[in-house]
């Protein structure tokens, strides 16, 4: 009767809890077997707790105790290993969950709440209590699991970082690279089995030369410095005689590509290899660091290595090994990434191109522009002036406007976003690439005003800037009959002075952009600082190279006339410059400042343009 009973209302009870409910409540009785089950309930909870939780913390323990006693070998580490596996074995701990559910704890009070009150147990409160012991199982079981994980983790960690001969380290090949890396290794204090295809004619009296298979063997960390197109030979074969021979080694993989049409999504040699050699944790590093870097072991600023790999352990392990051959090492994510380490090596300045690109369009149309004007059509300059003189021209006018083509994007960007009406819609193509060059341009920059201060120190003299300087009087009496030497000396004018400095102020300011714009120096700084250098200094000094070029050209321009001097070289470079700095001034005011502000802060502006 109770079990037909118990059949009816446990369509939602599952199949375990079912089998185990109609075999222990079978009969009419259902109140003893409850009270048979409170009895045993403190006793089997407590052996149950001790085997599934004391037990593996336990031997944990004695882990660290037979670690701490130095006894242990690769095969006791292994044997730990495997057993904190099994702990993580889904098939037996689910085996283990449905034995703990039966005594769980808030299956234990409610029997006990069911005898104290006098009230029958019935079937639909067991039906309940089983359904809470399947949820309640379920949670315990996912503790469980993070348990094992977790012992696993620990296990493994030490199992890779604790070797046999944990100071020796193998590598595959015997060419340029592979002594460079023998090179740095010893001099780091570490031991160095380097593996041939012929060790028998590559003697060293550095270092011992072993065959490939022997190196493999005897290494835990394992360099390949050999040429993608010989992996197959050099470490796939092996493994058709000794499929184990690179179980749970770390292979450092140093490669590069060298076809120039592989693309981005393409395989990367690090990935083809761990496809070969699924048991080796293969490591994605060094690959950007060169034989001549490798094998210079003075002192100076460490080079970055970037460490890519799918097992954390592994690269933990290689990324410390780096440190400790003077290297700074960073994770540089999944193997995934080789992809773009190993491409990146055959680039060339990838973020110089166009600002390179432009810095010359502008060079060559200020030059077109001063030709035609001091030579074409005018032609009251000598052509002896052309390579210096003429050339600084070109060198200030070119200088300006660039500087102005580093700060105008921003501007854009901002006339964009109060367009739009929020910040997640892209820019055009043409202004992102804009807004990425500005550090190239702003550098570019302050190179050829450099080349400008320098060409102007040279031809410092009232013969090249006669309005910069007052004009020498020399009086010469007629009734003397000698002759006598007289150097006329002038000092400068306003103009020249002014000129001067501004030209001064604004070139020690970019001395400081291109300076903060330095990785090293910038991460001296906090945002807030950078910000201001970069942003608030930088539109100062735009501000100051239209000053020192109005200094230079606004005497000349009284002097001419307003219709003249629209043709000027001076009025020319200075138009895009001055809308560029309204357009700042404009942007900064409060009812385009605060809708900006807004947007940038993922806020609903009142007002959008």
């Amino acid at each position: 009767m109770a079990s037909s009973k118990l059949k009816k209302s446990s369509n939602t009870i599952s199949e375990e809890n079912q089998e185990r409910l109609l075999g222990r409540y079978d009969n009419n009785d259902v109140l003893k077997h409850a009270q048979l089950a409170m009895d045993s309930f403190g006793d089997k909870k407590k052996k149950l707790r001790q085997r599934m939780y004391v037990q593996p913390i336990g031997q944990i323990s004695n882990f660290e105790k037979l670690k701490h006693s130095k006894s242990y070998n690769n095969e006791i580490v292994e044997q730990y290993l495997e057993q904190a596996i099994l702990y993580e074995n889904e098939v037996s701990l689910r085996e283990k969950r449905d034995e703990y559910a039966i005594i769980e704890d808030d299956f234990g009070p409610l029997l006990e709440k069911k005898l104290k009150g006098g009230a029958p147990l019935s079937f639909e409160n067991l039906r309940k209590a089983c359904q809470q012991l399947d949820k309640n199982s379920d949670v315990h079981y996912q503790k469980m699991l993070h348990v094992c994980k977790r012992e696993k983790y620990q296990l493994q960690r030490y199992y890779l970082i604790n070797m046999t001969d944990p100071r020796c380290i193998g590598i595959i090949g015997c060419g340029d690279m592979g002594f460079a890396l023998a090179h740095r290794l010893t001099h780091s204090g570490f031991t160095v089995l380097m593996g041939s295809r012929d060790p028998k004619n590559r003697r060293h009296l550095n270092y011992e030369i072993t065959s490939i298979t022997d190196c493999i063997h005897r290494s835990f960390i394992i360099f390949i410095a050999t040429h993608a197109e010989h992996y197959t030979n050099v470490l796939i074969s092996p493994l058709e005689h000794n499929p184990t021979l690179f179980d749970r080694k770390i292979v450092i993989d140093i490669s590069n590509q060298q076809d120039q049409k592989t693309r981005q999504d393409d395989f990367s040699n690090a990935e083809r290899l761990q496809i070969a050699i699924p048991s080796a944790y293969i490591v994605k590093a060094f690959n950007t660091i060169s034989s001549f870097v490798m094998q210079n072991t003075t002192a100076g600023e460490p080079r970055s290595v970037p460490v890519a790999s799918d097992h954390s352990l592994a690269r933990d392990k290689v990324m410390m090994l780096a440190r400790e051959m003077n290297f700074e090492s960073y994770n540089s994510g999944s193997l995934r990434a080789a992809r773009h380490l190993e491409t990146y090596t055959r680039t060339l300045f990838p973020g110089w191109i166009v600002p390179i690109i432009i810095a010359i369009i502008v060079l060559f149309g200020w030059l077109i522009y001063t030709l035609l004007t001091k030579f074409i059509y005018v032609k009251t300059t000598s052509w002896d002036q052309l390579f210096l003189h003429m050339t600084n021209k070109v060198l200030c006018a070119s200088a300006i406007t660039m500087l102005s083509l580093v700060y105008m994007p921003s501007n854009l960007a901002c006339i964009f976003q109060l367009a739009y009406g929020n910040k997640e819609k892209r820019f055009p193509t043409w202004l992102d690439k804009w807004l990425l060059s500005r550090k190239q341009l702003g550098l570019l920059t302050f190179a050829i005003s450099l080349f400008h201060v320098l060409s102007t120190l040279v031809l410092m003299s009232p013969g090249y800037y006669k309005s910069w300087f007052h004009p020498a009087k020399i009086i010469i009496s007629a009734n003397r009959n000698q002759t006598e030497v007289i150097v006329p000396h002038s000092v400068m004018t306003i103009k020249g002075e002014l000129a001067s400095l501004m030209g001064i102020l604004t070139l020690l300011l970019m001395s400081l952009l291109a300076i903060t714009s330095i990785p090293a120096i910038a991460n001296l700084l906090n945002w807030r600082e950078w910000r201001f250098i970069q942003s608030k200094l930088g539109t100062f000094t735009l501000l100051l190279a239209i000053g020192h070029a109005f200094a230079m050209a606004i005497p000349r321009w009284i002097t001419i006339g307003f219709v003249q001097s629209l043709r000027t070289t001076g009025f020319h470079c200075v138009v895009f410059p001055v809308i560029t700095i309204l357009l700042k001034f404009v942007l900064c005011l409060p009812c385009f400042a605060r809708p900006i502000r807004q947007i940038r802060h993922s806020e609903k502006p009142k007002h959008v343009v």
